[in-house]
């Protein structure tokens, strides 16, 4: 997509020239120039991400990437955890790649991963750059709690405690 003439003059209205300061223990910071990025809460914030990211896919392509909002999830499966873990690091350092070029970054502590099926048992080390991830048990997913035994006890848990 290439923007001109005047839709560029209004994007470029709306998003140059923006500045920011805090504000701690009522003093004041200096006031900086924002050099990228969209105003929170904005309107056109999410819009405006949507087509940044628009290409994501591109960095893995034919993979399972499923995207919500500004979650990524990754889906990979393989004939046992070995294939399937080396596949994973693989398509990490593509969309690490990706988001280095294109100026983002994922929050690394937030960001875990969990195996499901049979041979769970068996190590399985994903990594993002020289960060190991973190497995966990279970993960929330679009509202959901899916856990590495596919069944719903933690969701449904999640719900009791959650309406108690």
């Amino acid at each position: 997509m290439v923007l001109r003439g005047i839709v560029l003059h209004w994007f470029k209205n709306y998003l140059d020239n923006r500045t920011q300061f805090v504000v701690v223990n009522g003093v004041p910071s200096n006031t900086l120039l924002i050099r990228n990025g969209v105003p929170q809460g904005s309107i056109l914030g999410p819009l405006l991400f949507l087509v940044y990211i628009k290409d994501i896919n591109n960095a893995v392509p034919g993979e399972k990437l499923k995207l919500f909002a500004d979650d990524t999830n990754l889906f990979v499966q393989g004939p046992d955890i070995c294939h399937a873990s080396d596949h994973t690091n693989l398509l990490l350092s593509k969309l690490h790649s990706w988001f280095v070029a294109n100026k983002l970054t994922l929050s690394l502590p937030k960001t875990c991963y969990t195996v499901f099926g049979k041979s769970r048992n068996d190590t399985c080390v994903l990594k993002l750059t020289d960060y190991k991830l973190q497995q966990v048990d279970h993960c929330k997913y679009l509202g959901l709690y899916l856990d590495k035994n596919l069944d719903w006890t933690v969701h449904i848990d999640y719900i009791y405690i959650k309406r108690s």
